[in-house]
């Protein structure tokens, strides 16, 4: 079973990265493992907001932009269930993942890709002061791009190893409620049926 951890977070060894190592303890306890994705570490950029004509993610449902965006797209539809995990910055989630999202968001909205993460399993990690509005914001973007938000986790800057039997459980949570035909593929990968849609 193979969950993405798509993560925003810059610091290697700061306290988000701490929670996010927990919940995949979690999963690789229940049998799962997958790719950990940095977005600050990658060529991301902002949406163009494209005007030559309708826009390429309205009428193909894929970005025109040439970076590392597909990539990551990729990363999550080969897999069964994906983590977004972020530091909280003043305006919610961090800059990287709110350009990430931006994007994903128009690709899932529109053209022929728009049902392709529906059903998805997702979790959520926020990490810092005013971690619960920005995870309920994280949420809600990804729940509008059809995923299934199982699991939202936060937790505080200073102490999120109060928090690590907690973050440890959501991991073996979302391995456990995959369809049992998923955890046990040959693959250990995503369907047929979404992986045809990318």
């Amino acid at each position: 079973m193979k969950v993405a951890m798509i993560s925003g977070i810059r610091n290697a060894r700061g306290p988000a990265r701490e929670a996010c190592d927990a919940l995949m303890e979690g999963v690789r306890a229940s049998g799962g493992d997958g790719p950990r994705v940095l977005l600050p570490a990658l060529h991301l950029e902002r949406c163009r907001h494209c005007e030559q004509g309708a826009r390429p993610c309205v009428l193909r449902g894929r970005c025109a932009v040439e970076d590392d965006f597909p990539a990551v797209v990729r990363a999550i539809r080969d897999s069964d269930a994906s983590v977004f995990s972020t530091a909280v910055y003043p305006a919610g989630p961090s800059p990287a993942m709110r350009a990430f999202l931006h994007r994903l968001g128009q690709i899932c909205r529109h053209g022929p890709t728009r049902e392709s993460f529906r059903g998805t399993p997702a979790a959520v990690i926020c990490v810092g002061g005013g971690a619960r509005h920005c995870a309920a914001k994280l949420a809600d973007v990804l729940n509008g791009c059809g995923f299934d938000v199982r699991e939202v986790l936060t937790a505080g800057r200073q102490a999120p190893h109060l928090k690590r039997d907690e973050l440890r459980a959501a991991g073996r949570r979302l391995v456990a409620d995959l369809p049992r035909d998923t955890r046990a593929g040959a693959d250990g990968g995503a369907g047929p049926e979404r992986r045809a849609a990318g």
